[in-house]
């Protein structure tokens, strides 16, 4: 059957989308330390830390 077949394509897709969102995270957790330019033009930023930074871009 057909179903049978992609359901480990699905299964596949749904750990490469979480996989994504971690890498996404810790990349914006790191990237929320930095001394940059990005502090002057992203004002009103939900994130008061690095940790909530990188929860906000997983979730």
């Amino acid at each position: 059957m057909v179903s049978n077949r992609f359901h480990p394509q699905v299964i596949a897709n749904f750990v490469l989308l979480g996989l994504i969102c971690v890498g996404c995270s810790i990349a914006s957790s790191i990237y929320f330390d930095q001394n940059t330019s990005a502090q002057w033009f992203e004002f009103g930023s939900d994130a008061h830390s690095a940790a909530m930074a990188g929860f906000l871009t997983f979730w």
